[in-house]
């Protein structure tokens, strides 16, 4: 972080922005004490649910995502490529695109009693209740979702972020596991694992970098 924090200062002046994106299923307040430290200026984001995982297909962390003026996804580049990058001139302004229609709560709740056994409209259900603040109808609409359908990775990512915040590590933990059986080149769901069942490992002063590198070298 304090080697983005000098590149912000240096390419600011040239309308570079620079946002980071902390994947953390324990959230924010995880995440924090590293911004903190980094003393960063640029905007930070939380990703609890691995969405930039999903959307740009990352197993691994850290990256870096270059997007244009235009909001396009340019790809992923090393530093110095990125230097290169933002000293290029600027092309033509940004086009603001229209925004996406909201999902209607009562229209997926319908959809699903029309279509039981539909996991991904209940997993829908799920990510909705979980917006409007409802955690145990979300919870319950997980369950049917994993049910119905068992094999999708991102759907218990998703399920477990739930369990952890309402403070049920140990069944988050499961969930997880089970994604990383599905997806076990995702070293994105497999350092969360490591996080929650050993937290004194990363945010104790510091992640223990020499520690993760045994447990990838005996294949935990």
């Amino acid at each position: 972080m304090p080697g983005w924090q000098a590149f912000y200062e240096k390419h600011r002046e040239n309308n570079v922005i620079v946002v980071a994106a902390a994947i953390d299923i324990q959230g924010a307040e995880a995440a924090r004490p590293y911004i903190e430290a980094a003393d960063a200026e640029y905007v930070n984001l939380i990703d609890a649910n691995n969405l930039l995982g999903e959307l740009f297909g990352l197993r691994a962390v850290p990256n870096t995502l270059l997007i244009d003026e235009k909001g396009r996804f340019v790809g992923k580049a090393s530093q110095q490529e990125a230097e290169v990058w933002a000293q290029t001139p600027v092309g033509a302004p940004i086009e603001k695109a229209d925004p996406a229609p909201a999902t209607s709560l009562k229209a997926v709740e319908a959809l699903s009693r029309a279509l039981p056994y539909d996991a991904a409209l209940h997993t829908l259900r799920a990510e909705l209740y979980e917006r409007e603040g409802e955690a145990e109808r979300a919870l319950n609409a997980y369950e049917r979702a994993v049910k119905l359908d068992a094999k999708d990775a991102r759907r218990r990512f998703r399920y477990a972020k739930l369990l952890l915040q309402l403070n049920r590590k140990k069944e988050a933990a499961e969930q997880m596991k089970a994604a990383l059986k599905l997806d076990p080149k995702n070293y994105i769901i497999r350092k969360q694992i490591w996080a929650v069942e050993n937290p004194e490992r990363f945010y104790n002063g510091g992640i223990d970098w020499g520690w993760q590198r045994r447990q990838t070298e005996s294949g935990e």
